[in-house]
């Protein structure tokens, strides 16, 4: 009940000469820091690799962008002829993109220029590898059965980190990750990653023909990436540099060889040849073995002084655990940074740089009316996110079988690389079942030991129930021992995974040992009992996986389904800004007018560094017949979770909610405005029109006052017509105030 509430709000002092003014400027974006082109004024990229999400959306913006180079490599080329050619500009920023990355990650300067001198000599090293299929620094004029030798690639061959069988942002990784007994110093790593390095350039030569190239015309590809021009080189830094670096750090990017540099700008240089290393997850006190690899004090050959480590990871599983930290103390560095000794500690938590751990949740009734709802929620922390996507859907009764037929076409996502066709007719041959059910199954293989992944998914957001099952026909043929078949399940709308079945391969090569018949599979989905999931099926493998396409080689599923469940219509996705905090559900998220009884499943997914990630937990509710009023209002705007009264101010902005009721605000987000407030002619003016608001205010009843002492306050006529309630004062009286005065019976 609202009883004879007397509200007085928004005070405005009446000799103030201008009205009130407010606004914020958004930060930088690191997409738009990443999108320069080569010969583009520089935008030097940075990021707080202590912010977790920072380091995220850092790594999808500009690590990830940086991968579709291949598709704009566009070489001009021809080795066969002795053309070294050029590369595209955009392949080359994205090799630019790659090397910053970098750069930024370990903490130096990450504004590296790529030069078009450089350039050149870098393009014509590579061609001297690619066509002699070997490598060498210093390769002179008899280097190579080709004769492609020149003076501009004998300098980029002399000055450059070269490197045969990778090219483009993969052969920056190549040099990071430094593999071989002959890279145990990392020197082509502390060359990329040294400090005082303004300028660069890469030179770059495609694969021609498979491996091994024993045919006329078929070459290696080769990157040389130009690092040494000590004419352009800045002014010496002091600092330690770290590949893992300090903070948090993607997966992909953490190498069996650790490092730590340091760059000094004058006097003595520091020397590792005594120096030890300790690493310890924080967590537990767990020290890491590990086996120092080499220990130099510097020079022009590898850059600056370092230390390199391989931990051994034998202890925790074969490789360093996700979101885990350890700490680093590298110790006995003489003669140190400052004295006769010097240690230094940083620590570093390997991340999956796919998955955030910020759950964005929707927050508000379950009871929305038809007019729709005010939903909150709490946006990322650190460096905040691009947007966020809402997603709104309807239940449904899940009734549905997947099968690979012609007709009806399955909802399927297909996951498979290219090379064969994931519904295929499994024709009966050697001693084969043939196929389970119609004419059509769906086929997994594995066709590359690069690419040891193929995945179909069922398009459908499914919402088990206690007895819910998952049910399918899976057929093994020849696939390794390593190769395995895994059923899994997403709560995230295919953000992850988890396996709730699985097989492995059993390596039969012949129909001795083949599976003859399709085994009927069933898997409890109680676990998930009323949570939105989706199912995909995975084949995978460790190693020594390579198959073929046909009927005897991979594995074949059919007939998917879940029993006993429901299943989410059309989903309605709408954007929000990087800055929003609540939403709205009404027709137009919900994609239909809310009826009473409908029931909607409302989730909401971050949009970070260009990716977007997996929902968070799903909010349900079903649409409520409620009378119009205030209650109906604040149950609309969120506050049946933390019920608040006409005199309360929920969002903290020193309105109270039956003020904002009355003047259309909305009572869970702050704010700065002065609703109805504006200026006329010398005159300031209170106004509302109530029947704009789009929904009934009842009893309230409107009203202004003035006062020049803020004791005493005496009422303003009401000068409005119609539906419109106006209040106006001229602005030069002085020392006096007007502020809205709002009542309500009920």
């Amino acid at each position: 009940m609202i009883s004879s509430h007397q509200l007085t709000a928004i005070l405005l002092c009446l000799s103030c000469s201008g009205m009130p003014a407010f606004g914020w400027s958004p930060g930088l974006d690191v997409v738009a820091a990443a999108d320069a082109t080569v010969g583009s004024p520089v935008v030097p990229l940075s990021v707080d690799t202590t912010d977790r999400n920072d380091v995220v959306s850092f790594y999808h913006a500009v690590y990830v962008a940086s991968e579709e180079a291949a598709a704009v490599m566009d070489w001009t080329g021809d080795v066969a002829a002795g053309d070294a050619g050029t590369t595209g500009e955009d392949f080359k920023a994205h090799v630019l993109r790659r090397v910053n990355w970098y750069r930024a990650m370990s903490g130096v300067p990450a504004d590296i220029e790529f030069d078009e001198v450089l350039n050149a000599h870098s393009q014509a090293a590579a061609l001297i590898m690619s066509s002699e299929g070997d490598l060498s620094h210093t390769p002179g004029a008899t280097f190579g059965t080709d004769g492609w030798w020149t003076e501009e690639g004998e300098d980029g061959a002399n000055h450059g980190n070269i490197t045969l069988g990778r090219s483009g942002p993969d052969a920056v990784n190549g040099y990071m990750e430094e593999t071989g007994s002959n890279n145990n110093v990392v020197g082509h790593r502390r060359w990329l990653l040294y400090p005082r390095v303004t300028k660069m350039g890469t030179g770059d030569i495609p694969v021609s023909g498979d491996y091994p190239y024993t045919s006329s015309g078929e070459h290696w590809d080769a990157n040389c990436l130009y690092v040494y021009d000590p004419a352009s080189f800045r002014s010496g830094i002091d600092q330690f540099v770290a590949w893992p670096p300090n903070g948090y750090v993607p997966e992909e990017t953490v190498w069996a060889r650790w490092s730590l540099h340091y760059s000094k700008s004058s006097g003595t240089t520091p020397y590792f040849g005594s120096a030890t290393v300790t690493m310890t997850q924080v967590s537990d006190g767990t020290d890491v073995p590990l086996t120092i690899v080499h220990a130099y004090n510097g020079g022009d050959l590898y850059g600056d002084p370092a230390i390199v480590w391989e931990p051994d990871w034998s202890g925790f599983g074969g490789s360093p655990p996700l979101e885990s930290e350890f700490e680093v103390t590298v110790s006995g560095i003489s003669p140190g940074t400052s004295g006769a000794s010097a240690s230094y500690t940083y620590h570093v938590t390997v991340i999956n740089p796919d998955s955030i751990t910020d759950a964005v949740v929707p927050v508000g009734t379950t009871t929305p009316p038809e007019t729709g709802a005010t939903y909150g929620f709490t946006p990322v922390s650190g460096v905040g996110a691009d947007g966020y996507e809402v997603g709104v859907a309807a239940k449904t009764v899940a009734t549905w079988t997947e099968g690979a037929e012609e007709s009806p076409e399955p909802e399927i996502l297909d996951g498979t690389n290219a090379g064969y066709e994931l519904r295929v007719n499994l024709s009966p041959a050697y001693g084969s079942a043939g196929n389970y059910a119609g004419s059509r199954v769906f086929h997994l293989t594995i066709l590359s030991y690069s690419d040891m992944e193929d995945t179909f998914e069922i398009d459908r957001d499914i919402i088990p129930s206690a007895t819910s099952v998952l049910e399918f026909y899976e057929l093994f043929r020849w696939v390794t021992t390593t190769t395995r078949l895994g059923a899994e399940v997403s709560t995230d709308g295919g953000g992850s995974w988890t396996e709730v079945w699985g097989k492995n391969g059993n390596g039969a090569t012949n129909s001795n040992g083949w599976v003859t018949s399709w085994t009927r599979r069933e898997v409890s989905l109680a676990a998930y009992e009323g949570m939105p999931i989706r199912v995909r099926f995975r084949l995978s493998a460790t190693g020594g996986a390579y198959t073929y396409t046909g009927n005897n080689f991979g594995v074949f599923v059919d007939e998917v389904s879940v029993s006993d469940g429901l299943e989410l219509g059309s989903q309605i996705i709408t954007a929000l800004s990087g800055r929003a905090s609540s939403f709205v559900l009404d027709d137009e998220t919900a994609g239909a007018a809310l009826e009473a009884g409908d029931e909607y499943v409302v989730r909401l997914r971050t949009v970070l560094g260009g990716k977007t990630f997996g929902f968070g937990d799903p909010l349900e509710v079903t649409v409520a017949d409620l009378e119009p009023g205030f209650a109906t209002w604040m149950n609309a705007h969120h506050f049946d979770v933390a019920p608040a009264g006409p005199l309360d101010d929920p969002d903290g902005d020193r309105i109270a909610s039956l003020v904002e009721y009355a003047l259309g605000t909305d009572p869970g987000a702050a704010d700065s405005a002065v609703p109805g407030l504006s200026s006329e002619d010398g005159q300031l003016v209170y106004s509302i029109d109530p029947s704009t608001l789009g929904y009934e205010v009842g009893s309230v009843r409107y009203g202004a006052e003035v006062s020049s002492d803020m004791v005493d306050w005496t009422a303003v006529p009401d000068t409005g017509e119609g539906s419109v309630h106006r209040y106006a004062l001229p602005m030069d009286r002085s020392s006096n105030f007007m502020r809205w005065a709002i009542s309500a019976d009920e």
